[in-house]
């Protein structure tokens, strides 16, 4: 489960049901915003190009940045020239800012600079999703699709597709909206959607899709080629990471053969200064992706043994070719 949710978001229990009534009144509020932007009352900023949202309905890490991932490489491989915006969670940064001119996760955020890096596409984060869209296609004109990272519930920017994901190891939780349960939106949300992507293995929707991960090894923090994990097992391993599910990092780790000595979680977002590595003596530490991009910091002789798990989202065949089609790109 995500670091900082209630466990009685996982189960009903008497606490759940005693905030139900502050769940009705948050549902209340929730719909009644929708319901004005469905009437026009609220005006909805609509890009010139067709703008896809991958959210979710609850709270926590459900995968959608490897799935924003996945699908930017996918549509740049067919020719596609997407754009991604997000919030930019755990940055500091107030105003829209391009990634590529401030390329701190301390700033822009720790997944913007990810996407960023891995994809190559441009990538903007404002407060505001209509903000951000805004100054992608001003700054990059030749942008084709926007990618939005989270926003499901941003209405105030109008969108032609959306993708919900679901954790499959956390599911809807207990089904209880705000703050009785982790839902921000009721699950008939789900209805409106265009596609529904369970992410991770264990469960799946019979009327959805199926986000599945692959991994070909790790790479060296300071540079180098891709290597089994596997070429590490003589010293003693361990695994520190500061997402929202570590357990789901650390049990693919075991489940590739990994034999972790010890592990160690930040909270989702958090920096991670060096002394966070200190439980590894001089091991081997494993960190994820997204950890890497805030080592920057880091002495040499700590990045020298800390390598970086190569841990990708793997497309449902028939997702792009669906999203394309509606989409008209």
């Amino acid at each position: 489960m995500p670091h900082d949710i209630p466990r009685f978001w996982r189960r009903r229990t008497l606490l759940s049901y005693l905030l139900l009534p502050l769940a009705a009144l948050f549902a209340l509020i929730t719909a009644c915003r929708r319901a004005l932007y469905r009437a026009g009352i609220l005006r909805a900023y609509r890009a010139p190009v067709p703008v896809l949202i991958v959210g979710n309905i609850s709270v926590g890490g459900n995968g959608k940045t490897p799935l924003v991932q996945a699908l930017a490489r996918a549509l740049q491989q067919e020719g596609v020239a997407v754009g991604i915006i997000s919030r930019g969670y755990g940055g500091r940064a107030v105003a829209a800012t391009d990634v590529a001119a401030c390329p701190d996760a301390a700033i822009v955020g720790d997944e913007p600079l990810l996407l960023w890096q891995s994809t190559g596409a441009p990538v903007v984060i404002a407060r505001k999703r209509a903000q951000a869209a805004a100054k992608l296609l001003r700054d990059y004109p030749a942008t084709r699709l926007i990618l939005a990272d989270d926003g499901l519930q941003h209405y105030a920017l109008a969108r032609d597709a959306e993708i919900a994901v679901i954790a499959a190891d956390f599911g809807l939780g207990n089904g209880f909206l705000m703050p009785a349960g982790p839902l921000r939106e009721s699950a008939s949300r789900l209805q409106s959607v265009d596609a529904v992507v369970g992410s991770g293995a264990g469960q799946g929707r019979a009327d959805g899709y199926v986000l599945q991960y692959t991994s070909d090894g790790v790479r060296p923090l300071n540079g180098g080629a891709l290597r089994p994990l596997a070429s590490l097992a003589a010293a003693p391993l361990y695994a520190l990471t500061a997402i929202a599910r570590p357990e789901r990092f650390f049990d693919s780790l075991r489940a590739q053969g990994a034999m972790l000595t010890a592990t160690h979680s930040l909270p989702d977002h958090a920096a991670i200064p060096a002394d966070a590595a200190a439980f590894a003596g001089d091991g081997n530490l494993l960190i994820s992706e997204k950890d890497a991009v805030k080592t920057a910091a880091w002495p040499e002789a700590l990045k020298a043994r800390t390598y970086v798990v190569d841990y990708r989202a793997l497309l449902p065949p028939e997702l792009l070719p669906a999203l394309r089609r509606k989409l008209g790109v």
